[in-house]
């Protein structure tokens, strides 16, 4: 099992005190929901997806 990267845990707290889920963030973003988490936990490799949820929480990479 991997190691959530630091960022990932950013962005659980950042979602935490909006009060939103993953899912409405993907909603949001207008992304997988799956490959959104995938690359939250670090699995997954996508820039584009890393950079929207850092634009829209305001966390940095």
């Amino acid at each position: 099992m991997a190691v959530k990267p630091i960022w990932g845990k950013r962005v659980d707290k950042a979602l935490i005190d909006k009060n939103m889920t993953k899912k409405e963030l993907a909603e949001k973003l207008n992304v997988n929901y799956t490959q959104m988490c995938g690359v939250i936990g670090g699995l997954v490799i996508n820039e584009t997806i890393k950079a929207s949820v850092c634009a829209y929480l305001g966390v940095k990479e």
